[in-house]
């Protein structure tokens, strides 16, 4: 059995204080039959304009003067006047005149199968309006809202609930009532550019939008399903979907906007992207960086978000200029909870002699500067580009043990503590560093290969004793100890022996720091546990769950000391806060060769 309730152009109020339970309750109770008195009531005005004045009214059949009630057919002609002095129930009504609900209740009940519940407009005139004492009202129809051609509507704070379908070919003000489609069968929604508060909470079947939408607001509740088809659905305030919204025309919802529920369009969901930045940790927008460091992204853009019940992921690609070495690397950038709309990732910033793209490291050669551009994939024209400087440092330092302990070989000075900017990945000349190579070569010995001298069986001495790395910078690097070498090799095979002549023509360069993500370290004299990042960047471990879900439960086997000499190997960045925040197997596979962890 299907009701309809038929009005002119009606705009939204403030939901009246009944839960969608009870309004389908009410409905649904008063769906029946006509009572026994039930009659056509036709409204003649005597003077006072009531609607609830027995003298106002004819029915037929029916002798006596009564006001309409349960299963009567209510119509009020032209250029009549009807304000409602109470709540009232009947099965329907037509307006062809004026309908005033003032702050009181309708609920119109029709079992026609030819009519609607409440029709305004008939004949080409017709007025409902919902004026009355704070402007509110409320009309309960179990079937379809029409607003005929000639029919005004005006909803001003009242509330219409529907059971059945929205027409609209007359004049419907909203003001800033509600309509709410309430029903549990299939309802549908026709062209309408004057909602304020749309309310979609049809648990029963899906509502379908069968022409163009233009609201203030739109709710869709938990459970529900609104068809958007090939049309065009403009909210231009709080958008609010608990439910599932599909569609493959255009969703315009520039305003505010929450998702917990989906949304699957084929077509385009419009909404300006309110953030895209460099950030730093805390998500504070950046706009320069210094090696290493961690670089830290953000994309704020809530149509990203369409589906409210998982985090969802999008890539980036940030591309460095020709000045910091042209590396291009993608960044994933994934939401923060399940429906916040705010999309975050980071990728490590190091130094570096060589750029490898997409090796999940952001390597630069020299300062220079990078950018990324982010288009929204629902709409082409919402793209923005963001730019960085990027500053290149390289460490020269070295411990004052590994000095003492190395200066009887000869070598090079040492530099500097700390880390210093410079303006190439070496510290020494392009033609001094292939004077070096050359020194190398002439000796046969290799970049990338173990040095030591031999063995002259004292005991006592320890230069005889010390191992070197040889760089791609033609320099010998010193490994601090044996914990340090066994994160970078296995054994001591393949260790050339060196005359100290020779070993003392090879400058010396920086220590060897331990091999990124192999093993998390502590100094003496401090007890946060951190782990390695390239470029020998310490990033504290915050908690032992972190630990453990980055190194494994047996994480308090892999922390080495380090004596306090030490410490100027190394420089310390961004704390650990998440697992996400660190990628133990990426940093490893990354330092793929020692001169590259140094930048050398």
């Amino acid at each position: 059995m299907k009701f309809l309730l038929t009005l002119q152009r009606t705009q939204h109020a403030k939901l009246f204080a009944l839960s969608v339970f009870a309004v389908c309750a009410v409905l649904i109770g008063l769906g029946g039959a006509k009572a026994a008195s039930a009659g056509t009531c036709t409204y003649t005005d005597t003077g006072d304009s009531s609607f609830n004045t027995a003298a106002n009214w004819s029915c037929n059949p029916g002798a006596a003067a009564r006001v309409p009630g349960t299963g009567d057919y209510v119509v009020i002609p032209a250029a009549q006047v009807a304000t409602l002095a109470a709540n009232v129930t009947v099965a329907s009504t037509t307006v062809s005149g004026t309908l005033n609900l003032g702050g009181f209740r309708m609920v119109a009940t029709s079992t026609q199968s030819s009519g609607a519940s409440i029709v305004v407009g008939t004949g080409g005139a017709g007025t409902l309006t919902f004026a009355g004492s704070g402007n509110t009202g409320s009309l309960y129809a179990s079937g379809t809202i029409s607003i005929v051609t000639g029919g005004i509507v005006v909803l001003n704070g009242g509330t219409m609930y529907l059971g059945s379908n929205w027409s609209d070919a007359g004049t419907f003000t909203s003001g800033t009532g509600t309509v709410a489609f309430v029903g549990t069968a299939a309802q549908s929604i026709g062209t309408e550019a004057g909602f304020y508060n749309l309310s979609i909470s049809n648990t029963g079947a899906t509502v379908t939008m069968t022409g163009n939408v233009t609201s203030t607001s739109l709710t869709v509740a938990s459970g529900v399903t609104l068809a958007g088809a090939a049309l065009r659905l403009e909210v231009s305030g709080a958008f609010t979907n608990a439910g599932t919204i599909t569609g493959s025309g255009v969703f315009n919802l520039p305003g505010t906007w929450t998702n917990t529920g989906t949304i699957t369009n084929t077509g385009s969901i419009l909404h300006t992207a309110d953030v895209v930045a460099f950030t730093d940790s805390a998500g504070t927008a950046a706009t320069s960086y210094t090696t290493p460091a961690t670089v830290y992204f953000k994309v704020t853009d809530p149509n990203r978000n369409t589906d409210g019940t998982t985090a969802q992921s999008f890539s980036i690609t940030l591309t460095m200029n020709g000045a910091a070495g042209a590396d291009s690397e993608a960044i994933t950038l994934t939401e923060t909870t399940v429906s916040s709309g705010i999309f975050t990732g980071s990728k490590q910033l190091i130094p570096s002699n060589t750029t490898t793209t997409n090796n999940s490291l952001i390597e630069i050669s020299n300062t220079g500067s990078g950018s990324f551009t982010y288009t929204d994939a629902q709409d082409s024209a919402d793209t923005s580009t963001q730019t960085a400087t990027l500053t290149y440092y390289l460490s020269t330092s070295n411990s004052a043990t590994t000095n003492s302990t190395t200066a009887t070989t000869g070598g090079g000075g040492v530099g500097s503590t700390g880390y210093i900017p410079v303006s190439s990945p070496a510290t020494v000349t392009n033609t001094e560093k292939d004077t070096r190579l050359a020194n190398l070569t002439a000796m046969n010995v290799a970049t990338n290969s173990l040095l030591k001298l031999q063995d002259d069986g004292n005991a006592a001495t320890q230069e005889d004793s010390a191992v070197y790395y040889i760089g791609t910078d033609g320099s010998r690097h010193a490994f601090p100890n044996a914990k340090v070498y066994s994160t970078w090799f296995v054994g001591f095979s393949n260790i050339k022996i060196v005359s100290a002549s020779d070993l003392a023509s090879i400058p010396l360069g920086v220590n060897v720091r331990y091999k990124p993500g192999v093993r998390m370290v502590k100094f003496t004299t401090d007890p946060k546990v951190y782990a390695v990042a390239m470029n020998g960047n310490l990033r504290w471990v915050e908690t032992e769950a972190l630990a453990s879900a980055l190194y494994g439960t047996d994480w308090n086997t892999k922390i080495d000391d380090i004596p306090d000499t030490f410490y100027t190997n190394y420089i310390f960045g961004q704390k650990i806060s998440s697992a996400s925040d660190f990628n133990v197997s990426q940093q490893t596979s990354s330092a793929s060769t020692i001169s590259v962890d140094i930048g050398a």
